[in-house]
């Protein structure tokens, strides 16, 4: 996703928390190139009054004499933050920072430091460009093995960059054991992101292989989760804990599979769904972080589920159906029901990913189906304009903009993860008020629970 994008819009998670608004106003000095207020925004943003680590880090060494620096220093600091909203993705920045010299002279040390610092709350991103940074000894000693072991958190993390290395060196025998099976694996796995190279390595890989062997890696492909806190491990816990977020979702199969947005269900410990036989515990079968989609499963098949349109593409003018849950607490608790149009077959910067639409969405929404005028599904609900950036961009306040993922890149996505769906051809129009009815039997409450 590129920067602009992750600017303008809004993620439909509901925190209990408050969202950083040094890190908010640091995006907006980004975009502007406007590094040095960027810098200082981002850092208020990851540490607070916590001294500069340089700072902390000397303190600290006077009153521990004979402790690590790596120990005394660093993890400390760490343990000392509170890990939540936006703390690692700023942490990344700073990273970028001082790796790039934007707005700070490049010091590629420092930005080792601040990877490290996002990597403890797991970030993808961080954790690959350290990986990059050992590889080239660049801000650290070269060091291939250790550069591989922060490429391998980083693929398992589901960073598509990460999992195309992996199965370079898999394939061609380099820093480890030549491993055809790993290598085909890994490559198809970054494939399912829509990465090239890793569909062209693919394909090379398995020019090697037996078909035994692609049986075998294909079967690991199916079997793989992330292994990451911030994705899948935590994710089946059996906690319960705070309710920390909601979003919606929607059932796409019959054996129980159902479909959201990653970021509804990034950081839960656990994660309940409520539909009309009420409230269940769902399991975590699958993400795709670079599209936002996630695939959960319920403990029981169902009766309903929906169908995704099939035929004719949508068209700009064409009138969508939104259901979901937004604002839950605060306005009805039974799914809610939306209509408006389809302004656009692309998002910001012409992202053919997504659809942009004018029925209305809130907080809550996130996840929800997107349907047309036959009750098929031709999206998933992700997000709306930050009216607030808008605003101060272009002095105007955005009306009905609002965005999903386009419905070709959650079948894909479906394919990764051998759900099998169900399609229909939208051959008549049906009232709105027959496809809410329809789709509520489908769609659902998601509690995220730390």
């Amino acid at each position: 996703m590129s920067q602009l994008l992750f600017t303008l819009l809004i993620l439909f998670v509901m925190p209990t928390y408050a969202v950083s608004g040094d890190f908010d106003d640091g995006l907006v000095a980004y975009d502007r190139q406007d590094y040095t207020t960027a810098f200082a925004k981002f850092k208020n943003a990851a540490i607070g009054s916590i001294p500069p680590y340089d700072e902390w880090l000397a303190t600290a060494r006077s009153a521990n004499p004979g402790v690590s620096d790596e120990k005394l220093g660093w993890s400390h600091l760490v343990e000392d933050l509170e890990h939540e909203g936006n703390r690692a993705n700023a942490g990344f920045y700073l990273g970028l920072f001082y790796e790039k010299g934007l707005g700070v002279p490049q010091d590629k040390q420092k930005a080792v430091r601040w990877y490290r610092f996002a990597i403890d709350s797991d970030h993808e991103m961080a954790l690959f460009n350290l990986a990059v940074l050992y590889a080239n000894g660049q801000g650290a000693p070269q060091n291939y093995q250790e550069a591989l072991r922060w490429y391998t958190k980083a693929a398992e993390a589901d960073h598509a960059g990460a999992q195309y290395v992996l199965a370079v060196l898999y394939y061609r025998g380099k820093d480890r054991p030549q491993d055809y099976v790993l290598a085909y694996m890994w490559a198809n796995l970054a494939a399912s992101h829509g990465d090239g190279d890793a569909i062209n390595e693919r394909r090379d890989i398995a020019k090697v292989m037996t078909p035994s062997q692609v049986a075998v890696a294909q079967g690991l492909v199916r079997e793989w989760k992330p292994k990451v806190g911030s994705i899948p491990d935590l994710l089946q816990g059996s906690g319960g804990g705070e309710l920390a977020a909601s979003g919606t979702g929607f059932v796409v199969s019959r054996q129980g599979y159902v479909l959201t947005n990653y970021h509804v269900i990034k950081k839960c410990g656990t994660v309940r769904a409520t539909a009309e036989t009420g409230k269940k515990q769902v399991t975590i079968a699958g993400i795709d972080a670079e599209n936002d989609l996630a695939l959960l499963q319920l403990p029981h098949s169902v009766q309903s589920a929906a169908r995704f349109r099939e035929g004719r593409t949508i068209r700009p003018g064409d009138d969508v159906v939104v259901v979901g849950f937004p604002l839950p607490g605060l306005l009805a608790t039974e799914a809610q029901v939306t209509i408006g149009t389809v302004s656009a077959l692309a998002g910001i910067g012409n992202n053919t990913r997504f659809l942009q639409i004018t029925a209305p969405v809130q907080p809550g929404n996130s996840g929800g189906p997107l349907l047309d005028q036959g009750g098929n599904i031709v999206g998933v609900v992700v997000s709306k304009l930050n009216a607030v950036t808008i605003a101060k961009t272009t002095g105007d306040i955005p009306q009905n903009v609002n965005f999903a993922i386009n419905g070709s890149v959650a079948k894909a996505f479906l394919d990764s993860q051998s759900v099998a769906y169900e399609t229909s051809v939208s051959s008549r129009a049906v009232e709105a008020a027959e496809i809410g009815a329809a789709a509520r039997k489908f769609t659902l409450l998601l509690e995220c629970y730390r």
